[in-house]
């Protein structure tokens, strides 16, 4: 029940999760443009893609 009511939200692991997720975000996007499936975000809108 504890870590359900959010025990574990001190600033420090706040941070670290953050931490993490970032870099997993950055993992996703790297790994998408090392395939050629992703471009600039700029890239990506509907109307550069006419």
């Amino acid at each position: 029940m504890a870590s359900i009511a959010g025990s574990d939200t001190s600033p420090d692991a706040i941070d670290a999760a953050r931490a993490v997720d970032l870099q997993h975000r950055r993992d996703v996007w790297n790994a998408c443009i090392s395939a050629g499936e992703c471009g600039a975000p700029s890239d990506n809108r509907e109307e550069t893609k006419k």
